[in-house]
Formats: structure tokens, sequence, C-alpha cells
């Protein structure tokens, strides 16, 4: 007979995934809500000749093609046919062609845009989106896309509200877009080791300030320093000490720009106890001095105001 632990097994094995799957949810919206959607450069557009060649971007692009055909190859060799109704979805630095071999007239809107948490961490990258996908529900999402372009152009009159429905427009595209693309590939599989990660990603941004060291990391979750480094960079593209240094700068850049808390206190906000650490560490980062900095961003938002 099996005894009571055997028998149960399969259970708490199911129990173990879903608490995992609850876990991995409640993480994915804590980093949703932190992200800030930057737009870059938008259009709706039609063309009969298209030859995008060899783009490397530092940032997303997303062409949905309304009406016409078009080819997608990534990285000069996996060639996507592009039919009309079908949204294109390139990540940053991918190697890609976008072009047309027919002389038909193709329609399509393009997004070049960021997500990012604090400028330093695409939230993208948790998502397995296919670099083509068909988009079901395109009334919609081409009424969404007209409404925000309408948006964009409406004159600017009265009290300077549209941002605010601009801003709620692109969120909604980024929604439909993501739904749509998920219906088609679910997200990779994240094992109880990635999980771990996970959780020193989200402590870095909650709480940026607190001391942060590999050693201490290495005690916590029983692995080795070196290795939490070398993985944690591999799964996000930077190791997590120095993902801690960005954070903690950009909120120093925020703070600068739109507080008079001197400098030295701005650094121990953000977890540097000594100001000449703080001042180097900024340096090396924005490329300027803490009160150099906040003596930009405020000439700035005096001339965006003129």
């Amino acid at each position: 007979m099996l005894s009571s632990i055997q028998r149960n097994l399969p259970l708490l094995q199911i129990s173990e995934a879903a608490m995992l799957n609850d876990r991995l949810e409640e993480t994915i919206h804590f980093l949703l809500r932190k992200a800030e959607l930057n737009i870059l450069a938008f259009e709706q557009n039609r063309r009969t000749k298209m030859g995008f060649m060899n783009r490397r971007l530092p940032f997303y692009v997303m062409s949905y093609h309304k009406e016409g055909t078009a080819k997608l190859r990534i990285g000069g060799d996996q060639l996507i046919e592009v039919p009309p109704k079908t949204v294109l979805f390139i990540p940053p630095f991918v190697l890609h062609d976008h072009f047309k071999d027919t002389g038909e007239r193709t329609e399509f809107m393009y997004w070049h845009f960021t997500f990012m948490i604090d400028r330093v961490f695409d939230v993208l990258q948790f998502f397995q989106i296919p670099y083509q996908f068909p988009l079901r529900n395109f009334k919609l999402f081409e009424e969404t896309f007209a409404g925000y372009l309408a948006e964009l152009e409406r004159p600017k009159t009265g009290f300077p509200l549209g941002p605010i429905l601009e801003k709620a427009k692109s969120y909604e595209l980024l929604y439909y877009l993501l739904q749509e693309a998920l219906a088609c590939d679910e997200m990779s599989a994240l094992t109880s080791q990635a999980h771990r990660f996970l959780d020193i990603l989200v402590h870095i941004f909650q709480k940026p300030e607190q001391p942060l060291s590999l050693r201490e990391l290495a005690v916590d979750y029983h692995m080795n320093a070196t290795y939490i480094s070398n993985r944690f960079k591999a799964l996000y593209g930077i190791g997590p000490i120095q993902l801690q240094r960005e954070v903690r700068i950009q909120k120093a850049r925020s703070l600068l720009a739109a507080s008079d808390l001197p400098v030295a206190e701005i650094g121990r906000l953000v977890g540097c106890e000594e100001l000449q650490h703080f001042s180097r560490l900024f340096k090396s980062i924005v490329g300027m001095s803490p009160s150099d900095y906040r003596r930009a961003s405020r000439n700035s938002i005096k001339s965006e105001l003129l």
C-alpha cells in the first residue's frame, strides 16, 4: 500500500506549483504597475515601396499592417510573410529587415516605444511575444489607434488636460497588443530558482536605498555569490548591484528635478550616505554632477513653458 505521504505527493506538488504561479502573477503585476510607457515615434502610413534594411534599434518596434502585405526578415535569414491584420513586434537590438517586394499599396500603423521601470529595466522581456501575430479584434485596435492619433492632433485650447487622455489611450493600445500576443504564445515557465531571482529583482525596485551585497544575497538565497551575479545578469541583462545603483540614480534624478532638497539629503534618501560617493556615482551614470543636473533639468522645464 502507498503511504499517506506518497498518496499526497502529487497534491503537494500541485499546491507548490500553484503557489509559485501565484507569486509569479503578483510579481508581474508589481512590475507592470511600476513600468512607464514612453512613445518615441508613431504614424499611420500608406506605401507602395518600403525597404527598412539592417535595422537594430534600441527600442521596441510595433507595426500593424491594416491592408496589403510585406515581409520581415529576422537576423538575416528567418523570413516571415506579413498578411493584412497582422502585428509585427520587434524587441530592442534585434537585427531585422522590413520590406515590400510587390507594388501593391500597404497601409500600416507603427509605434516606436519603451516600457521600462525607472528607465533602466525592460518589463516586456518577461513575455514571450512572437515577432508576428494576427490581430483578432482588429476593429477595436484600429479605433483606439485612430483615437490616439486624433487626440495628439487636437488643437490645444483651454486647460491642457489632453496629455492625460493621450497617456490613457497609449496604455490601452499596449494592453490590446499584449492581450492578443499572449493568446498566441504563452509566457515561458519559470523554475523555482528563477522565482528567487525575481524576488531579488522586486526587492531592488521596492527598496533600492537599502544596502545590498552579493555576499548577503548568497546567504539569504543559499547560492554562490558569483553564480547569483552571473545568473541575474543572464536573465535580466544587468547585474543586481549595477541595477540597484542605476535605480538609485534614477530616483535621485527625479528628486533633483522636482524638489529643493539639498544634494546630500537626496543622496541619503537613495542610500548613499557620503556626498562624495553619491556625486561620483551620479556623474558616472548621468555624465554630470547632481548640481549641474538639477540646473539643466530646471532650465529645460523653463524653456518648455515659454
